[in-house]
């Protein structure tokens, strides 16, 4: 049984690209005051540092899997 799927609109795409847009940014935001939360926190920042590192690995696997789950849903 075929389902009838529906094109990806132009709005989608820019929410698409502009929700991208955001976690990246949240990303490479956060590196900047990783000397600040260290301090407070009484790490190294080379400790904090593997937690953007893990952060970043997390939600590229996430992304791979919705990516998936999207391309599914169109092909």
């Amino acid at each position: 049984m075929q389902s009838k799927r529906q094109p990806l609109t132009r709005k989608l795409t820019w929410l698409f690209a502009l929700t991208s847009g955001l976690v990246i940014a949240n990303i490479y935001y956060s590196q900047p005051l990783l000397a600040v939360v260290a301090g407070e926190f009484g790490r190294s920042t080379t400790h904090l540092g593997f937690l953007v590192t893990f952060d970043q690995r997390a939600r590229r696997v996430e992304a791979i899997a919705k990516h998936s789950a999207v391309l599914g849903h169109f092909l």
